[in-house]
């Protein structure tokens, strides 16, 4: 694994603390900020959804020399925000929490028809013949799938509290 990649899975996984941090503000019934864990993790999570939106945006125009983009694509990136902004006006924090976890699971699932090309058929020890770039891009989408399927759990679990 590279540097930068070390630093892009640190970087990530880091990214769950402040879930986690909210997750314990709603156990304890406490605030930080004057701000309420259940709002804490809504807007955390918005935050995080319209990033990983724009990281898209960059993936489709970063592949453009390899990939025709397709304006759709760079709309259905924007559609993202959109939506992570739409679970912020949800009214009720359960259904905040519902439309964001949907937004998290679409996202990964757009992003892995789209760039399906960087699962290679190969077992993982056959990844050391193919080229660094495919490699980043090969880490990069397990780390996304990892990260995803641990924050839409993390949705689940606060709307279960």
């Amino acid at each position: 694994m590279s540097r930068s990649q070390a630093v892009s899975v640190s970087l990530g996984y880091a990214g769950l603390i402040p879930f986690f941090i909210a997750i314990a503000l709603i156990l304890m019934e406490q605030t930080i900020w004057g701000v309420e864990g259940l709002l804490l993790f809504t807007s955390y999570s918005a935050i995080i959804l319209s990033f990983l939106a724009g990281a898209l945006w960059g993936r489709v125009i970063d592949r453009s020399s390899v990939l025709p983009i397709k304006p759709a694509i760079l709309i259905v990136s924007n559609l993202f925000a959109l939506w992570a902004w739409a679970g912020m006006l949800a009214g009720r924090a359960d259904a905040a929490i519902i439309v964001l976890a949907i937004g998290f699971a679409l996202l990964i699932a757009v992003e892995t028809y789209l760039f399906k090309e960087n699962e290679p058929a190969t077992k993982p020890l056959e990844l050391q013949a193919i080229d660094e770039e495919a490699q980043g891009r090969f880490c990069y989408a397990q780390l996304r799938r990892n990260l995803t399927v641990m924050v839409v759990g993390l949705h689940v679990g606060v709307i279960a509290l």
